[in-house]
């Protein structure tokens, strides 16, 4: 997904919208709807096993800027976000006879992020439903899972994902969207075990609560 791209998309909408343009600051917090799983990596040479478990997310908190602009029946947004959330991991086992350790070990990521999100959809009086790409960037990570022997962390620091939302403009100034965000890269995107990206076949996946006041 490109930031460029998303920019132009946005100028490209909103010159098309004959209304004003509000700019105001938004809040959201969302909570992780990703399930939880567990895989077995193993490395070519020498052969070692682990069995490594994504057991979801902390909650999402964030703060920023947003601008808002309406027609009779159309809506665009574009909120730009900083972001703190985390994810959550465990060490099942270690050995080729999957003995669990008891208890699991547990891994955590906390990440501090830029986010770029861009909505558009149709507005039925004062309800609003639409969809649009955004984009993610770590400013910065402090995490535990590469502490481990045979995983790495890739620094991957970007990320692409889609929502959709319902809201509603509770006055001209004050707006309650909720959105259902799907992230493209998978749980655990940044790490590497042996060499070999780790894939847990997860999407993460939120719902988030935000509340915009314009100005």
């Amino acid at each position: 997904m490109n930031i460029r791209f998303l920019v132009i998309a946005f100028v490209a909408f909103t010159t098309t919208l004959s209304a004003q343009i509000d700019f105001g600051i938004k809040a959201i917090y969302s909570n992780d709807l990703t399930s939880e799983v567990a895989r077995e990596y193993v490395t070519v040479e020498p052969f070692e096993l682990a069995q490594i478990g994504f057991t979801g997310a902390t909650p999402t908190k964030g703060i920023g800027m947003s601008l808002y602009a309406e027609n009779a029946k159309l809506f665009f947004m574009g909120d730009v976000l900083y972001t703190v959330t985390g994810r959550n991991f465990e060490l099942i086992s270690l050995e080729k006879t999957r003995t669990p350790l008891d208890p699991a070990l547990e891994l955590t990521t906390t990440e501090s992020n830029f986010r770029l999100a861009l909505n558009t959809g149709f507005l039925v009086k004062n309800f609003k439903v639409g969809f649009g790409p955004e984009v993610t960037v770590r400013l910065d990570q402090q995490e535990d899972l590469s502490t481990l022997v045979n995983v790495e962390n890739r620094g991957t620091d970007v990320q692409g994902g889609f929502n959709f939302l319902v809201g509603y403009k509770v006055t001209k100034n004050i707006h309650l969207d909720l959105k259902h965000t799907y992230i493209f890269q998978d749980a655990a995107h940044d790490f590497t075990y042996g060499g070999i990206p780790m894939e847990l076949k997860r999407n993460q996946k939120s719902l988030e609560l935000s509340v915009g006041l314009y100005f």
